[in-house]
């Protein structure tokens, strides 16, 4: 026999007319709203609140280090130093040794705030203190969500109405073309698609583009963040699902996937770190793969006020509140510690 399992409120209102049908053969009559108290004292209630999940949360603090900055700041701006001239062999007696000097530049981004409101009646709040539940921290909360999420796309892509410049599409960051693999029609003009079912997960492509943007950075930055600099790999959804997730060999009933191996045997990769706003970023829409220094000066995440909420506002028998964050985007001060890659997703 084939069993159908019912969920939610159909469960709950068969289960109603189950009741009431039992009660009537009985002799014993309730009307619709007896029934269903009565029915609630048989139905478990579990204290643990579940939210509904939409998707993955912000990922940028797992990527950057959190760049601080004073919390009224409307511009934030980075100051270089480069140095110019060398050193000569000189006599005793000479007088026009050679000249060193150093200049500097600045670079300003400027800083936004981003927001979102919640609000609440006094019945509301005794509606949820009578159910065991907190909605003004659960309304804080998901302000809280939303206002990151759009930090997470802001860090990625900037916002070009406040000019603040994108990272995922900086055009001060180097495009690296694997120069090791032939390139076909069939994978783009920019590496090997690692999913494609022609190259069945050839892990010699996979790490030969890797190893082109970790050329690409020391070459760019001449090793100048040390000869044992370590870098990140960051990969979208589609990466990091086959990165992480699909075997390239079992070895003894042990698993290893094409992360594990990358990690295990390139020293220069630290981690690999997921980003789905990379998703569609690439040529044609398809993923785009970055790599950046772990080295802290390279890049950060610039976060003047992480989170804040106004007092109340009263408005009749309710309250609203408005909460923020302030953001000036990624700033890159070392852009060739940099890099990025199409073609590597399907």
């Amino acid at each position: 026999m084939k069993r159908t399992i019912l969920a939610g409120e159909t469960a709950r209102a068969v289960y109603e007319q189950v009741l009431r049908a039992d009660a009537e053969r009985r002799g014993v009559r309730f009307d619709a709203g007896e029934t269903a108290a009565f029915a609630r004292q048989f139905e478990n209630i579990e204290a643990e609140l579940y939210r509904y999940v939409y998707g993955p949360e912000a990922q940028w603090r797992t990527i950057f280090p959190v760049v601080s900055a004073a919390n009224w700041a409307e511009f934030s701006t980075h100051r270089m130093i480069d140095r110019v001239g060398e050193a000569d062999e000189v006599d005793d007696l000479a007088t026009d040794f050679p000249h060193v000097e150093i200049v500097g530049e600045e670079a300003t981004q400027p800083i936004r705030s981003y927001g979102a409101s919640f609000s609440y009646s006094i019945d509301d709040v005794r509606k949820a203190l009578y159910a065991g539940m907190d909605i003004t921290s659960e309304k804080a909360l998901v302000a809280r969500e939303a206002i990151e999420r759009k930090v997470d796309r802001v860090m990625a892509f900037g916002d070009a109405r406040m000019n603040i410049p994108s990272f995922v599409n900086n055009s001060s960051v180097p495009a690296v073309f694997n120069a090791f693999t032939p390139v076909t029609a069939s994978t783009k003009t920019s590496g090997t698609q690692w999913n494609a079912a022609a190259n069945a997960g050839d892990v010699t492509k996979i790490l030969q583009d890797i190893e082109a943007m970790v050329i690409a950075i020391r070459s760019a930055t001449l090793n100048g963040f040390g000869p044992a600099a370590k870098v990140d790999l960051i990969v979208g959804t589609s990466g990091w699902n086959f990165l992480m997730e699909t075997a390239m060999k079992t070895t003894n009933f042990v698993r290893e996937t094409y992360g594990s191996y990358i990690l295990a045997n390139m020293p220069s990769i630290e981690a690999i770190k997921y980003w789905p706003q990379l998703d569609t970023v690439g040529a044609g829409g398809k993923e785009r793969i970055m790599m950046k220094l772990t080295d802290r000066r390279v890049a950060g995440g610039l976060l003047p006020v992480d989170f804040e909420m106004t007092p109340p506002e009263a408005r009749g028998f309710g309250w609203r509140v408005n909460a923020r964050s302030k953001s000036g985007g990624v700033v890159v001060r070392y852009p060739k510690g940099v890099a990025w890659m199409d073609g590597t997703m399907v």
